[in-house]
């Protein structure tokens, strides 16, 4: 049995619906939203988690989202560069390829408005 610690500073929203929220009013791109929406919708409600069994391809996100496979490689670096999500490899040896869990989340420092509170850079304000 795994247990999740969460870290006073890493007090983010977690579960797909929050995230969901939260990416709404993102500024990110719009292929990058797309992208996260599409790996929202199999992630596992309450963690935003998708397993490594459950993991889609590249291809399969791309043929989701209608968005080319370099479209969707760009939005996932972008994503992930900005805190959105996490992706992890897992080496298979009876593979052509490595699969891939994702975690969704938001970044650190994100509160929605309806949490009552803006986007706040952290560290920015706290002086």
């Amino acid at each position: 049995m795994n247990a999740t610690v969460v870290s006073l500073q890493d007090a983010r929203p977690r579960g797909r619906w929050a995230i969901e929220s939260a990416l709404a009013e993102s500024d990110l791109p719009a292929p990058a939203r797309l992208v996260l929406y599409d790996l929202l919708r199999r992630s596992d409600a309450s963690t935003a988690v998708i397993p490594e069994r459950f993991s889609p391809s590249i291809a399969a996100i791309a043929q989701a989202t209608g968005l080319s496979t370099a479209t969707v490689k760009r939005a996932l670096n972008s994503a992930e560069q900005a805190g959105w999500v996490t992706r992890t490899r897992h080496p298979h040896q009876s593979r052509d390829h490595d699969p891939t869990s994702y975690a969704i989340h938001t970044p650190l420092g994100w509160l929605t408005e309806s949490q009552g509170l803006a986007h706040t850079e952290p560290g920015v304000g706290s002086q």
